[in-house]
């Protein structure tokens, strides 16, 4: 661990643990880990370590508006991650970029705005040429990188996290799903987890029940049940038991 680790919030708990209460270091980490989701599904409109407040277009906007008129959002994006040092330590500057670029693209689409190419190139401290470019050779790959122009020429397809359910329920495994949609695998799980709820919950509730027990929109929702129907065989949808997350809200 550097000098730059060691001053995270996450790892000041961590030593806590260790430190003040004797925990193995693996039991502390999986402690902090647990905390850290619980604080952010609690406490989701605020901000933790590396995240910024920006403003960006409403993804409803029309193309062609100008952006002067436009509708802004204010979205959280994360401009510093668990696992970033880790990425450019092993694949070198452009390959951090590029998961950047896909992390904050597809936060803002989340948070309902659209990043433009220059936002990026302005929230990352480069040029919009090399976005421009980065985009690109990531689009080669098959990776969506939702800017403004991009998603308003194409409308609205899959959902990156669709795409990401539909890869695990072909066989991928988290780290393939990793390479594949340059995703943290924390992102990963997360996905896999809320698409389990609606394999559980599918036959016994409608689709607005299922949205306001899960807190996931109704577009996502359909999009989950449209993958069960592409994949009714797949062995990882049918031994699905029920979720932990939903055990807790049944025994409340």
């Amino acid at each position: 661990m550097d000098r730059i680790e060691v001053k995270t919030a996450e790892n000041q708990l961590k030593q806590e643990f260790i430190q003040g209460y004797g925990y193995p270091p693996r039991i502390a980490e999986a402690l902090v880990n647990t905390v850290t989701e619980h604080n952010r599904s609690i406490y989701s409109g605020e901000r933790q370590d590396g995240q910024v407040i920006y403003r960006a277009v409403a993804k409803e906007e029309p193309a062609g508006k100008l952006l002067k008129e436009c509708r802004l959002v204010s979205v959280t994006l994360t401009l510093f991650a668990k696992g970033d040092r880790k990425v450019y330590k092993e694949s070198g500057p452009i390959a951090l970029r590029r998961r950047k670029i896909i992390r904050i693209s597809h936060e803002a689409l989340d948070q309902g705005g659209l990043l433009t190419q220059e936002d990026v190139a302005e929230l990352l401290m480069t040029s919009t040429r090399t976005i421009r470019y980065d985009i690109a050779a990531l689009r080669k790959e098959g990776v969506t990188v939702p800017t403004r122009g991009y998603y308003r020429d194409i409308g609205r397809g899959p959902s990156h996290k669709a795409l990401i359910v539909g890869l695990w329920l072909k066989g991928y495994e988290y780290t393939e799903i990793e390479l594949r949609t340059h995703h943290s695998p924390a992102s990963i799980q997360n996905y896999i987890e809320n698409f389990k709820k609606v394999v559980y919950l599918k036959d016994t509730m409608k689709i607005e029940d299922i949205r306001q027990v899960t807190g996931l929109s109704e577009s996502l929702i359909k999009e989950y049940m449209e993958l069960i129907t592409l994949y009714p065989e797949s062995e990882r949808i049918n031994p699905v038991t029920i979720p932990c997350s939903l055990k807790k809200m049944e025994v409340l």
